[in-house]
């Protein structure tokens, strides 16, 4: 019998699932008496080498309530071709096409190995891909010809045939006409006016007067009318689109002394919604707005142009002194639901010194699965390597973006569905199997996800409902089902069928058996996100308290300990590490807002959570290396006993690679010994972190900032203030071992 850990491997690798517990408990007083909740990190499109997509549609169960997907746990009468349905008991016909099935000639979706399976739907039309650029003019000389430069690069890796539109903003907003010769036209647009949909589709000429023949005639005829002036094909104009991103000059408007410049971000992407909403409503497509600054006139402005009055801190928002923020929040919530309602999604590139209103702007990168990257400048390799991955192909040649994804999830009658925490927005489709108490997004058992990748995470609550009095039979499992509808960035739709089942044991008997199969790398990801939900619309230090509180319980439940004797106390290998996972989270800056500013607290949460388990584990726990003489690079425990002057460390915490040389270490460095012929294993070991460092950017999206310090050096402080402060100038002996 294999472990649980490589069960939960397994089942991770196969169905891009982890669930915090591998075996229910089979009441719902015991699943509560259990602390952490019956939930899972889902990853609806995991790469996987060996599911090949199967060329035909779904059996659906023929209950108009139901509808689930034929799959491996259902019952199947082979000589009457039958099936019936895991989660209603539906007895349903076999289509036409399956006449000749038998138990040795199954289709893939009956073999237990496909528990997630593809599909290509052939029907309906496909639609190209839309690509609109929406750049801020506002920016310094070097910065917005480094932008051009990206902007241009990226043309090459589009598709041909996808289109692409242009939208410049500063003190005005320019929607460029793509499909001149030899002239360049645009439509300049008041960047103080907030216009509707329809205001914006009629000054730009989209909305067709209404004949009373063609009332009938199917939409794709529209298309090419709507999309040939704003919206062009890459292979049409690559050249005149190039010419024309290689001319944009800064915005012409004089920016007086001690005054920001006049940027009005906020209509920019107003018109861009509203441009895509008339155009291509419902089909795959991306916003990418790239900003230099805070928006500062017209709606959706975060604050004045007076330089004086600086933008704000968390100290403003808690004195509820940020005069811009809820009018800005709402502006952008409107546009992020607009946008959500139509499957396309905003991506935010905003590099600046200073803050951009990413905290206003959040929504519309967080609802519609858009990305969210924050830099210095455009000049960096941070912004262009990031950008340039965005476009980044999987081993069949296609981009790794899906869109306009649909999540519906189907459970068998014991469980129902409580919420989902991750970039999606509800789609209010109530049910049988919807849960009064929500976590999360709740109150429905469909999601819409705008933008997924290979790595979009989400997770997902469910609550038991069986009462403690009707026992489940020996042996039940219980069932679910996630059905991801999506747009392929190839345009084909597919729909990807995950169905997995856990066995119920009762929490008296059994009660082994259900701690043996906690999987607590899962449970800290999805308590922790959870609590990121929670923190913001709540008072951090609620939050805080919040998850004190339900480690203490857990604690109760499933350590054991002598009373008043707190050196007893013990916790079993499968809880060990969850006390370390909270201990670090509490002090994360998903909950600390203490040192970051509000930009970046959005920014970090907006990762956590999109991430999968592993990447949200680095940002809760960083892991730190240690590479010294006595053998290779190890793992090591991420307190300040770590840091040892003969060693060389490496800290991982997602967002920063820190490369941090001990005391001895550096100063031989500095002496040169490196460079010496009878040193060379000294020039090796300081070579080996930097190439291990180099492996993570090259993976990593977004591309972590990379920083290199040594003891005494400023930036150390990176590296301080994630450790354990095991040792401080409170047991000074300890650190003058240790440190010097």
């Amino acid at each position: 019998m294999a472990t649980y850990l490589e069960f939960i491997q397994q089942n991770e690798e196969r169905d891009g699932v982890r669930f915090s517990w591998n075996v229910w408990p089979s009441s719902r007083l015991e699943a509560t008496r259990m602390v952490v909740p019956l939930a899972c990190l889902l990853t609806p499109l995991k790469e996987r080498l060996d599911l090949p997509p199967v060329q035909y549609e779904p059996v659906l169960c023929s209950r108009p309530t139901c509808k689930a997907i034929l799959n491996p746990l259902c019952q199947v009468d082979y000589r009457a071709k039958l099936w019936a349905c895991n989660f209603c008991f539906q007895r349903n016909q076999f289509p036409p096409a399956y006449t000749g099935i038998s138990e040795v000639n199954q289709p893939a979706e009956l073999m237990p190995q496909f528990s997630t399976i593809e599909y290509v739907i052939q029907r309906g039309p496909q639609t190209p891909l839309v690509f609109l650029y929406v750049v801020d003019t506002c920016l310094e000389e070097e910065d917005l010809q480094a932008l051009k430069e990206s902007l241009q690069m990226s043309l090459s890796l589009l598709p041909p045939d996808a289109l692409v539109g242009l939208i410049t903003f500063g003190r005005m907003v320019q929607v460029h006409e793509l499909s001149c010769e030899g002239i360049s036209k645009s439509y300049v647009f008041r960047g103080t006016k907030d216009l509707t949909a329809k205001q914006i589709q009629d000054m730009l000429g989209l909305t067709k007067p209404a004949m009373p023949m063609q009332q009938a005639r199917p939409q794709p005829q529209e298309h090419p009318f709507v999309s040939s002036r704003f919206l062009q094909p890459v292979y049409k104009i690559d050249m005149n689109l190039t010419d024309l991103l290689g001319e944009l000059q800064r915005d012409p408007w004089p920016v007086t002394q001690g005054k920001r410049p006049l940027r009005s971000t906020g209509v920019a992407l107003s018109i861009a919604v509203g441009l895509l909403e008339g155009t291509f409503p419902n089909t795959g497509a991306r916003i990418m707005v790239f900003t230099g600054g805070p928006p500062t006139q017209g709606p959706g402005m975060v604050v004045g142009d007076e330089l004086k009055v600086p933008i704000r801190s968390w100290h403003d928002i808690e004195k509820d002194n940020a005069r811009f923020m809820k009018k800005a929040t709402k502006h952008y919530e409107m546009l992020a639901n607009r946008t959500a309602t139509n499957g396309h999604c905003i991506d935010i590139y905003a590099c600046a010194l200073d803050q951009t209103g990413l905290l206003e702007m959040k929504c519309c990168a967080n609802l519609t699965g858009g990305y969210m990257v924050m830099g210095d400048s455009f000049n960096t390799s941070l912004f262009k390597q990031t950008f340039q991955r965005i476009f980044s192909k999987d081993f069949n040649g296609d981009f790794r973006m899906a869109f306009g994804a649909t999540l519906e999830v189907k459970t068998s009658r014991e469980l129902k569905i409580a919420g989902a925490v991750g970039p999606c927005v509800s789609l209010n489709v109530k049910g049988p199997c919807v849960s009064e108490n929500e976590l999360g997004v709740g109150g429905t058992s469909q999601w819409k996800i705008c933008g997924l990748d290979a790595t979009s995470t989400l997770g997902i609550y469910f609550e038991v409902v069986n009462q403690h009095n009707a026992p489940i039979p020996q042996g039940g499992r219980g069932a679910i089902q996630f059905v991801t509808q999506y747009q392929h960035s190839s345009t084909q739709r597919r729909i990807r069928v995950t169905t997995i089942a856990r066995n119920w044991a009762d929490a008296q008997s059994q009660f082994k058996h259900i701690e043996a199969a906690f999987d607590q790398e899962a449970a800290a990801v999805l308590m922790a996100r959870l609590g990121v939900f929670r923190a913001e619309s709540e008072e951090g230090p609620d939050i805080l308290r919040w998850l004190d509180r339900q480690l203490i319980r857990l604690c109760q439940k499933f350590g054991q300990y002598n009373k008043e004797d707190p050196t007893s106390f013990r916790l079993s290998d499968s809880f060990s590490l969850y006390p370390q996972f909270m201990f670090h989270l509490r002090r994360s800056p998903f909950l600390q807002v203490f040192n970051n500013s509000p930009d970046e607290s959005s920014y970090y949460r907006h990762h956590f959570a999109r991430q999968d388990l592993t990447q949200s584990l680095i940002m809760i726990q960083p892991i730190l290396y240690s590479y010294s003489f006595h053998g290779p690079p190890e793992p090591v425990l991420l307190d300040s006993s770590s840091i040892l002057a003969d060693r060389i460390l490496l800290m991982d915490t997602f967002f920063q690679i820190v490369i941090y040389f001990g005391e001895t270490i550096a100063q031989w460095r500095k002496a040169g010994y490196q460079d010496i012929p009878e040193y060379e294993n000294f020039k090796h070991l300081l070579q080996a972190p930097l190439d291990d460092a180099q492996e993570i950017l090259q993976a990593r999206f977004p591309m972590p900032r990379y920083i290199n310090t040594e003891h005494g050096g400023s930036q150390a402080r990176f590296l301080l203030s994630k450790v354990n402060p095991s040792q401080t100038h409170n047991n000074l002996y300890a650190w003058g071992q240790s440190m010097n």
